[in-house]
């Protein structure tokens, strides 16, 4: 029994010192988003392992086609870079959330390496106060 009790400590311990480990190579960051000047947030994905670091830059911009009511999208891009500096496989998405349900509006996502742009589909203006800018990253 006693040489029983010495196998479960140990096999304990193991697994105690490999969540700690585990938990270290990743951040939990609870989709920390940060709002830009124009009011776009750029929302983070919800784990991202240490050993990457992205660049993420979003915005809004407008358009005035004659006849037409002025209209706005939003855009955005992101880079990821591993430790050793090079590009990794990942995506952007620029999209309008509605803000009582949440339901996305005129989503596009781009995949690839190196800098990758994502545009909204275009909504007239006065559309937009029912509407949240959100610029997503994700690996």
């Amino acid at each position: 029994m006693k040489n029983f009790s010495q196998i479960f400590r140990r096999c304990t311990l193991t697994a105690l010192v490999l969540s700690i480990v585990v938990g270290a190579m990743c951040v939990a960051n609870a989709s920390e988003t940060v709002l830009t000047d124009d009011g776009v947030e750029i929302v983070a994905p919800d784990i991202m392992p240490l050993s990457l670091t992205p660049t993420v830059k979003g915005g809004r911009e407008t358009r005035n086609r004659v006849g037409y009511q002025t209209e706005e999208r939003v855009w955005g891009w992101s880079t990821l870079k591993d430790a050793a500096g090079g590009n990794v496989y990942h995506s952007t998405t620029a999209q309008y959330e509605a803000i009582i349900t949440g339901k996305p509006y005129g989503s596009s996502t781009n995949w690839g390496y190196g800098q990758v742009w994502a545009y909204s589909s275009w909504i007239w203006l006065q559309n937009g106060t029912s509407y949240r800018a959100k610029v997503y990253y994700n690996y």
